[in-house]
């Protein structure tokens, strides 16, 4: 089964802070943590089996057309996002 593990475009001016950090927020420079709970959940899914595809939206700054565009072109069966209330209202 494809899966897509995924780490969501938060738009707008900075850049968010989400993936392994207490409280979500935005930051002015792009000081980007590495998402260690996504990567990890994508390698025991990997292990487990599963045909797995790992997309990092903040990382690579995606808008949130160009992201839907990527998860359309792979197609994933299942797919896992990191959300936050600070950027629930994008995801």
């Amino acid at each position: 089964m494809k899966v897509l593990v995924a780490n969501p475009p938060w738009p707008g001016p900075g850049y968010g802070a989400r993936s392994d950090v207490r409280w979500p927020h935005k930051r002015s420079d792009k000081y980007i943590e590495y998402p260690i709970y996504l990567s990890y959940t994508a390698a025991v899914l990997h292990e487990a089996g599963f045909e797995v595809s790992f997309l990092d939206a903040v990382m690579d700054e995606l808008s949130i057309a160009e992201f839907a565009q990527r998860v359309h072109d792979l197609n994933p069966r299942l797919a896992l996002l990191e959300t936050s209330t600070p950027s629930i209202e994008f995801e």
